[in-house]
């Protein structure tokens, strides 16, 4: 059993409490059996950054956790990852088919399954009726699902939806439960988590 549960992930280090925040539970469980789990930003693509913990940190579980970009059509993630038209990565040397980790097209697809924290994080003037109707929200193509935001947003007192200003408070206040319903790679995530919990 690992002591640390390494998540290299795509993204602005401003995301990290908000990443630690929707771990939540499973950091719990991890901590009952002293493991931690400990999410780390990468600006850039972080597969240079798990290839070297790979490496640096043969003790822990090193998962790499990336945006899919676009409409993911195999099982196997390394196979999406290196198809891809950009940012195409190739699985690196000791790496297995649970270390690579897709979040979806894009991170805020998470936050269209928990309609209810969007609310209560804009608050008045919130249009929610811009925002996808339809539970597959894997399938529904990054533009979209940005363009659905900054729409539901605009006119709130935070005046749009901003990444940098917005993300880390939303991922931190979405429910994992509602995520992992309608998002498999998220749900898919946890399990993988949660089975190194058990063992």
């Amino acid at each position: 059993m690992p002591s640390e549960i390494r998540i290299y992930f795509e993204g602005d280090k401003s995301l990290r409490l908000g990443f630690q925040a929707f771990l939540r539970d499973v950091r719990e469980a991890a901590r009952a059996r002293r493991i931690a789990i400990i999410p780390f930003p990468c600006n850039a693509l972080p597969l240079e950054a798990f290839t070297r913990a790979l490496g640096d940190h043969p003790d822990a579980l090193n998962l790499m956790l990336v945006d899919s970009e676009c409409t993911v059509t195999t099982t196997h993630p390394w196979d999406h990852l290196a198809s891809r038209e950009e940012n195409r990565m190739k699985k690196p040397r000791g790496a297995g088919e649970q270390h690579a980790h897709l979040m979806v097209q894009v991170m805020e697809s998470w936050f269209l399954a928990d309609r209810d924290a969007l609310e209560s994080y804009y608050g008045q003037d919130f249009a929610a009726g811009r925002l996808p109707d339809r539970p597959d929200i894997e399938s529904v193509p990054k533009t979209e699902v940005l363009r659905a935001l900054k729409e539901a947003t605009e006119r709130t007192k935070k005046k749009g939806y901003h990444k940098t200003a917005h993300a880390p408070s939303i991922l931190g206040m979405i429910d994992p439960a509602k995520v992992r319903k309608v998002s498999h790679w998220c749900d898919r995530l946890f399990n993988t988590i949660e089975r190194v919990i058990e063992q």
